[in-house]
């Protein structure tokens, strides 16, 4: 079995929506906006730290997620789509200028996936692993490992709920054993937020360095051996109900049919197509 850190995620914030999106493999027709151009903009980071035109990036992901998005969207949905894609562009023209000046580290890999063992108190599990894609991967001038994190929000979070982070924490338990002879010391977030640069009155990004330690490093491997026996052995996937409710989840209707008895098959066809599970991140409203 294969886990991801934002399998996880989904999971403790409500098992349900964790079977729509990893068990039946529900795929919403139309991209939230907000995941629209998180989505994007990440495209265009890593075009950057590769060496790439950006902007080029950019608009090529814009293009292609409009492509499939188009035949299911109405006016409303399609005119927010084009706003939001006005805006991201907005964004990397301003990030990229900003990053050249800031950039104190060497990127040595960009978007790179990883399959990593997922280990029990005393030894690792059979054909269980943690997979991923590190937005990036950089070391500092001392040669520390870093991780890269790139988040568009519409406000900067806190640096506790930065230092609480466990998707980035389950990336660092990742990094310390595919860099078993490196120090892995840390996330060095990039925070875009969401606002028009030209009407924004400070900078639109904020860059804040967070060390995590092996004691936080170890809690983290007991922490997934822990969620990955509860994934495997739910057969109910029990609704949780909460704010992430409204902003969140695109399985609400779905959800909401299944506990009063409604055509859930209808609203499956409707409103979702079936294949590789559209991964929900944190790329939303904050």
């Amino acid at each position: 079995m294969e886990i991801h850190a934002s399998q996880i995620n989904t999971y403790q914030t409500c098992p349900r929506m964790y079977r729509y999106q990893y068990v039946e493999q529900l795929v919403p027709k139309v991209t939230s906006p907000k995941l629209f151009i998180g989505r994007a903009c990440h495209a265009a980071l890593a075009a950057h730290y590769r060496g790439e035109d950006a902007l080029v990036a950019y608009e090529s992901d814009v293009q292609e997620q409009l492509a499939r998005i188009e035949p299911y969207a109405d006016d409303k949905q399609w005119e927010e789509l084009l706003d939001q894609a006005t805006l991201g562009k907005k964004l990397i023209e301003a990030y990229i200028p900003w990053a050249r000046e800031k950039d104190t580290f060497r990127v040595i890999a960009v978007e790179q996936p990883f399959a990593v063992p997922v280990w029990g108190e005393k030894r690792r599990i059979r054909s269980a692993f943690q997979v991923g894609t590190f937005d990036g991967i950089a070391e500092d001038v001392y040669g520390n490992i870093w991780l890269l994190e790139h988040k568009f929000y519409k406000s900067v979070p806190s640096e506790t709920v930065l230092r609480l982070d466990s998707q980035a924490g389950y990336y660092l338990l990742a990094a310390s054993q595919l860099y078993p002879d490196r120090k892995v010391v840390g996330v060095i977030y990039t925070i875009v937020r969401k606002v028009d640069p030209a009407k924004a009155k400070s900078s639109i990004v904020h860059r804040t360095k967070v060390l995590r330690n092996g004691f936080e490093i170890e809690n983290l491997r007991r922490r997934l051996y822990h969620i990955y026996r509860q994934i495997i052995t739910d057969k109910l996937y029990i609704p949780s109900p909460g704010f992430h409710c409204g902003w969140k989840c695109p399985y609400r209707e779905l959800c909401i049919a299944e506990e009063d008895g409604s055509d859930v098959e209808g609203i499956k066809d409707m409103l979702f197509t079936v294949g590789e599970p559209a991964l929900i991140t944190d790329e939303e409203v904050v």
